[in-house]
Order: C-alpha cells, then structure tokens, then sequence
C-alpha cells in the first residue's frame, strides 16, 4: 500500500434561469451556472428570469433591515436592465447549499463601484436558488486596494487577475525558468490599451513584504502579461497561453538578495506588521486536533475512511485518514488568538494505484479564549470536506484593524477540472465578515495534468 497524505496545524496567537442541481450532480458546477444566469438576467433587465433565481424562503440584510424575497426583489429593479459583471468570485460548497463570495462591478458614469458580496445558494426542491444575498461593503477602486497590498509572484507583482485580449502584444514567448511559479507563457503589453490606473504603476516604487516584514524596496520596471498553468510542457506557446490563469504584473527590479516576498505595497505607507507562521506548543497543538477530530465535517470523513480501508486496504494499520504528526506552524499576533489545522491525504489500497484510493482534505480556523488552564477553542470558519488551506503568515492588509490570513496553497476537490484535477490557489488571502474566516481571494492555477 503507497500512502501520500499530510496534515498541518497553524496557530495564530493575536494576530437558463432554473438551475437544476440534484444531489448526485456537480453542485459547485451548479453554482457557478446559477451565478451566471443571475448576471445575464440582471444586464438583460429580464427581471421574471431574475426572480426565478431566488428561494420561496428568501431573506436579506440592507443594513439594520431585513427584506424579505418581494421587496429586495422590488428595491433590486431600478439596477435591472444596467451593465454588471462580477470578479473574484469564490465558491465554499457544502452537502446541499453553496455559499459565493463575488465582487460585483457596476458602472456609475465614468467610473465603476464594487462591492463585494455574499451569496446563499440553497436547493429549492432539486433547484439550486438563492436563499440569501447580503452585500459586504464598498470596495475602493483596484488601484488603491493595490497600494495597500499586491500579491507577489517571485519578481512579480499582481496587478490585476482579470485581464483583456487587446492587453497583449505582439505574440507568446516561453518563461525562461516556469519551475518558481508555474508562469509558462509572457505577452509584452499595449501599454496605450490599459486603463490609466494601471499604466500609473510603471516606476513605482514598493516595499516589499515577507512573512517576516519588510524586505527591501524596488521599482516596477515595466508591465507584462503572464500565463500561469501546471502541465501541457510540450504543447505549443498558444495552447499554454489559451489555457491559462493570465495576469497583467509589474515587473520588478529587484535588489540583489530580496526574495520571498509575499505581498507589496506603496513605499510611502508605514510598514505593516506581520506576523509570520512559527510552531505551536503541545497543548494547543493537542487542543487543536480534538476540536478537529470533533467536526461534523471530520467524522463523516473518517467514517468514510474506516469503510474504504475494510473494503481496499485491510493490510493497513493506520486508524485514521490524516497524519497527525505533519507539519504545525504558529502564527503570533497581539490578538485575537486563533488556531488552523489543515489535513490532506491520499491513501492507495493494498493493490496499489489510483483507482480505488481514498482521498480526503478539510481545514478548520478556531479562535482561541485567552487565559485559562488549557486552550479552550471556538470555530471561526465553515469546514467543508474537500477543502484544505495553508497559511503562511497574518497581517491588516487594509488597514481595518482586523487580520487577514495570507496562504500558500489552497485546494477544493469538490470543483475538479477537465482532468480530474481540484481546483487550486497558490498564493492568496482570507478575510473574516462577522467573525467567521471564508471570504477568500487568490491566484488560480490550473493543473492540467493527469492526477494517476
């Protein structure tokens, strides 16, 4: 029997308008056709295809205010009709429910307001609709969300995940050394073609941030696209370039010895604190894994272990999916205290390879009470089996007061690609709404590689 699995545990101390979704279909695919027909619905001004997209059991917020399905759909029809589209948009899918996380970009004159906003997509019947809508707060413009924080790829800065075609120019050219950051394809820019905002970022001076703090400062020299996926090494620059995560960078001149840089920001704001992942004491650590192993989301999991290791591998001696002794790291802040365990694993049975092999992940944040004998631990997120998130440090990346976690890896097995492969993130960053850690942004890998 092979066994690949791994389990990490993160402390953080202070720091067509019916969308049929029947339980044994694709309900993360679901989702995002239902997000669709609710954006074409509302650009069309179509508002009976509009209506249909939400639950009979319908409720919102509009701030101390809740509305029920007739009158936010009554206060939501002066928008009908009007251009909309949507970004950033995150999906966390659960047994029979999907909640979204978008942002949603309007046009106002001559300039565009976002806000981002939450989605509760519930099945009505084998219909998946929406059962909640709640909008989370104004977004300023991207060119000063940027100069608070900018993810960093190598000698790269993220300027904008959605990009354009008539951004590019001329043809795609090979990534000279694609190992650092699957960038495969580059595109030089039709600089003339991009929105001021972002043509303002050549010569701008960044401090560059770590897990650590600052690391140095550094100009960006010029902009490029770039073609991010894992996979198709012998197909041709435009295959790569065609099936891509594409991202309009900066490129930075860096100082000799400056690397590992997580984010950037404006060299002229202070140096933000951050608060980088360290190793947890053995009574958290031991804490940590109970509340685990205590989740709905985990018992199943195990349960489901425990069936498949009778049926395909009763040679094995392991009584659990996850390995427990992986890698722990702590992540220290001033407060509040919270504590992250992710586990991942891929079990072969005992006639070896892939077809019969367990797999499993899920990923769980608590916020630890401060003072007492022993930890004693509160769930801050919504585990989803399926999911897995590593954090890499914690930092205000906006300035609100409250922490954002920033990862290095996130994987969701619930939303496979054409391969067979999870959908994943490389690098990016988890925000809290009331309390609760799943508003998440990032980069998109695609991994296009076959998974046996």
């Amino acid at each position: 029997m092979r066994v690949a699995s791994a389990a990490s545990l993160v402390v953080a101390l202070t720091f067509n308008s019916t969308v049929r979704a029947d339980e044994d279909e694709d309900l993360p695919g679901s989702a995002r056709e239902l997000v669709a027909a609710w954006v074409e619905a509302q650009a069309r001004g179509e508002a009976a295809a509009h209506a249909k997209l939400y639950h009979r059991a319908f409720s919102a917020r509009q701030g101390a205010q809740k509305l029920d399905r007739a009158r936010w759909l009554a206060e939501r029809q002066p928008l009908l009709g009007k251009p909309v589209r949507v970004e950033q948009v995150h999906l966390w899918p659960g047994a029979k429910e999907v909640r979204v996380y978008l942002t949603e970009v309007r046009s106002a004159g001559n300039r565009e307001e976002r806000t981002r906003k939450r989605l509760e997509l519930a099945l009505e019947g084998k219909a998946l609709r929406i059962r909640g809508e709640q909008a989370l707060g104004a977004l300023a413009p991207p060119g000063e969300r940027l100069k608070q924080a900018a993810l960093v790829l190598g000698r790269r800065v993220v300027l904008s995940a959605e990009t354009r075609e008539e951004w590019a120019s001329g043809k795609p050219r090979a990534e000279p050394s694609p190992q650092a950051s699957s960038v495969r394809v580059a595109h030089d820019v039709a600089v003339a073609k991009l929105p001021a905002e972002l043509r303002a970022w050549v010569g701008r001076e960044l401090q560059l941030v770590g897990a650590k703090g600052v690391l140095c400062k550094a100009k960006v020299a010029r902009l490029e696209l770039i073609g991010r996926v894992d996979g198709l090494e012998s197909s041709s620059l435009e295959d790569q370039w065609a099936n891509a995560s594409r991202l309009l960078v900066g490129v930075l001149s860096l100082p000799k010895g400056c690397g590992g840089a997580l984010f950037a920001r404006a060299a002229s704001l202070p140096a933000p604190r951050v608060f980088p992942a360290e190793a947890p004491d053995a009574a958290l650590q031991r804490a940590a894994l109970a509340a685990f192993r205590a989740l709905p989301a985990y018992t199943k999991l195990q349960a489901d272990y425990r069936r498949w290791q009778k049926k395909h591998a009763p040679s094995s001696k392991a009584a659990r999916w996850e390995e427990a002794d992986g890698k722990l790291t702590v992540l220290r802040a001033s407060s509040p205290a919270l504590v992250s365990v992710s586990a991942s694993a891929w079990v072969s049975g005992d006639k070896g390879g892939c077809q019969d092999a367990f797999r499993a992940s899920l990923f769980a944040l608590f916020e630890v009470a401060p003072g007492g004998a022993a930890p004693r631990l509160s769930l801050r997120s919504r585990p989803s089996a399926g999911i897995s998130l590593t954090p890499l440090a914690a930092s205000d990346l906006d300035g609100d007061g409250r922490l954002e976690l920033l990862f290095g890896s996130f994987g969701d097995q619930n939303q496979p690609n054409a391969t067979g492969q999870y959908y994943q993130l490389d690098l990016g960053v988890l925000r809290a709404h009331e309390g609760v850690y799943d508003d998440l942004v990032g980069l998109e890998l695609p991994v296009l590689i076959c998974p046996c």
